[in-house]
């Protein structure tokens, strides 16, 4: 398993696109390291599905900080 976002494979964590921990359909579910993870939340609070897609386009989570 491996970050969606930078493609490591240490401290994966999931996250909820919708932010709702009960909603575990596939959709709603992206694996990301804890450093993607917490970058996420902190800088941008709710990212969905589509804007994940267009930040790992660019490659690397570095263009949140």
């Amino acid at each position: 398993m491996n970050c969606f976002l930078c493609g490591s494979n240490k401290n994966i964590e999931v996250h909820h696109i919708d932010c709702n921990h009960s909603n575990n359909e596939p959709h709603n579910r992206v694996d990301l390291c804890r450093s993607c993870h917490v970058a996420i939340h902190k800088h941008y609070g709710r990212l969905d599905i589509i804007e994940i897609r267009k930040l790992k386009k660019l490659g690397t989570i570095k263009y949140l900080r």
